[in-house]
């Protein structure tokens, strides 16, 4: 996991998978980009994600997803809580 200055954290599908390692680092809201791993604790109430929907190879074109990241990402009730 990559921590940048407390607001962003870059993981992994092992990462996404362990509640102890998101309630650690008060980590609560995710952005998934894959297409076939979803987010297995997504009803418990305590996270919120959005998910892109991406192939993970040389051939995905991010860039037509970057505008939606942003968003989530960008989203200042979800930043300043």
């Amino acid at each position: 996991m990559v921590i940048g200055k407390n607001y962003l954290y870059l993981g992994n599908e092992c990462d996404a998978k362990s509640i102890n390692v998101l309630e650690k680092n008060e980590i609560f809201y995710i952005l998934n980009v894959t297409k076939n791993i979803p987010f297995y604790e997504s009803n418990s109430g305590k996270f919120v994600s959005k998910r892109i929907a991406v192939n993970d190879n040389g051939n995905q074109n991010l860039k037509d997803h970057f505008e939606d990241a942003f968003e989530f990402i960008g989203n200042e009730s979800l930043i300043f809580k």
